[in-house]
């Protein structure tokens, strides 16, 4: 599981009315910050790379995933020290599991939501 779901559910008081909107604005911004993320390390613009992983960071942490979190992170140092030593690696590992967290998000509270 990519979410913590025991973290989640504390630090929400399981309010699944306040979780349904978050995972509403994760599900539209994600994508967005990904393609950022993804054209900055293609063009080696360190300064976009280390924004966008800096942003989709907090975004993960309000999910507690914290696998993904410490990826984000990764990229985010990278981008700072401008070395693209493994950035793609990371990068493919985000992309791989990052729209599985609204989906375990869902799961964990019943949430209905058009993804």
């Amino acid at each position: 599981m990519i979410v913590d779901e025991e973290k989640l559910r504390s630090h929400f008081e399981g309010d699944e009315e306040m979780i349904a909107d978050l995972i509403d604005i994760y599900v539209e911004s994600y994508p967005d910050i990904m393609e950022r993320l993804k054209r900055g390390i293609a063009e080696k613009d360190f300064k976009e790379i280390e924004l966008q992983a800096h942003t989709i960071k907090g975004v993960l942490l309000n999910f507690f995933a914290v696998e993904l979190v410490e990826v984000a992170a990764k990229i985010e140092v990278l981008g700072h020290k401008e070395s693209d030593a493994d950035i793609s690696t990371l990068y493919e590992v985000l992309e791989l599991k990052i729209s599985k967290v609204a989906n375990e998000v869902k799961k964990i509270f019943g949430v209905d939501s058009s993804e």
